[in-house]
């Protein structure tokens, strides 16, 4: 994340850490770092602060007995959304993790644009696409 200094300028660059999940179907004793794919600002709890809505995905592999009894390894992805409350002064509080879904669908973030500030209702996210409601 780059934080800009008002005149064209940033700062030097931020890492934000997100933490490690165990997605559902996961059978591994460590848990996994998620992989952020896409990223919304705007005032998610309308406090007058820029939030951080970061959709992330985690892809893993599971074992299982073919049905001639060899092992075989099935990928799945699991999706989140990571949101993060603006203190107003560039940093973030620590992320809240929700459950977006498996191989997620295909949909659209959420921002808010214009002259008006309106309320952002609902954070999901899929493969790299951003969008606007």
């Amino acid at each position: 994340m780059l934080l800009g200094n008002g005149n064209g300028t940033f700062q030097p660059a931020l890492s934000v850490a997100l933490p490690p999940q165990f997605p559902p179907g996961y059978t591994g004793a460590t848990a996994l770092t998620q992989l952020p794919v896409a990223v919304a600002v705007g005032d998610l709890n309308a406090d007058g602060k820029l939030d951080l809505a970061v959709g992330t995905q985690i892809t893993f592999s599971t074992p299982y007995i073919g049905y001639y009894g060899g092992t075989y390894y099935r990928n799945s992805t699991q999706a989140y959304v990571d949101v993060l409350i603006g203190n107003g002064n560039g940093t973030f509080g620590n992320p809240s993790t929700y459950v977006a879904g498996s191989n997620p669908p295909r949909s659209r973030w959420p921002t808010s644009t214009g002259q008006q500030a309106r309320p952002l209702d609902r954070a999901s996210q899929h493969r790299r696409l951003v969008g606007e409601w």
